[in-house]
Parts: structure tokens; sequence; C-alpha cells
């Protein structure tokens, strides 16, 4: 989500909307942004991140380098929402035209989140030397 302003463009984050800490949104962003379906996407981190970065707000070395861990951790956080979601059969969302319960389609959203995160994981020793260039 997007907000545009004669100042420029602000990332907002409208599925909390509330205040995290910055590795917690940039984690969630990236999660978002950098997928091709249930895999991660060095291209499209590299990408995001390289842009995001030249006009972040003064974002610490530490905080630069914990991007990529913070994707990861994340994923792993919303996947075992969805598990919980599904065992609970509870969720505002829910497409009963492809799926019998709230439970059976959070089964599938953990599934796939799992493989996202299992995706970012491979791939995350290279995303940490992207974001040492970037420091």
């Amino acid at each position: 989500n997007f907000w545009r302003t004669n100042r420029g463009v602000t990332l907002l984050d409208l599925d909390t909307v509330g205040r995290h800490c910055v590795l917690g949104e940039l984690g969630d962003a990236g999660r978002s942004i950098c997928r091709d379906e249930t895999a991660f996407s060095l291209t499209k981190f590299d990408a995001f991140f390289t842009a995001y970065l030249k006009g972040s707000p003064g974002l610490e070395p530490e905080e630069i380098r914990r991007i990529p861990e913070s994707i990861e951790i994340i994923a792993w956080e919303l996947t075992a929402r969805f598990l919980s979601d599904a065992l609970e059969e509870c969720y505002f969302a829910w497409d009963p035209g492809a799926f019998p319960a709230r439970g059976e389609h959070n089964l599938e959203r953990a599934i796939r989140e799992a493989a996202f995160a299992r995706s970012m994981r491979e791939k995350r020793e290279t995303c940490e030397k992207l974001v040492n260039a970037w420091i």
C-alpha cells in the first residue's frame, strides 16, 4: 500500500495499521514484495531493498544486516498464525468457493507460507551478502 504526497511515496502496512519495530515492518514488506507464489525472489529482494535503502530514513547498519532474517522470521510467524487459525476455524477472510471451511483455507495458507519461509532460508546467505554490500 502506497501513499503519494508532494514529498514522495510512503509505504503503508494497512494489514495491521499499528506501530511495529522497523525490522518487523521491513520483514513484512519483504515477505509480501519479494515473492513469486511460494518462492522467495532474490531479484525482487535486490530491486526493492536497493531502492528502499537509497531513500531510507537512516537505518543503522545492524538494522540493514538483519533485513533478511526479519523476512524469514515474519514468514514463520505468519505460518504459525495460519496454523492456529486453521485449528480454531477462524479468520476474517475465507473463500467458500474454493475451500469447504475456514480451517482448510488457513491450512493452505500455512503450507504456502511455510514453503516461502523455507525458500527464503535457502537464499538467506546470498541476501546477507547483498545487504552487507549496501552498508
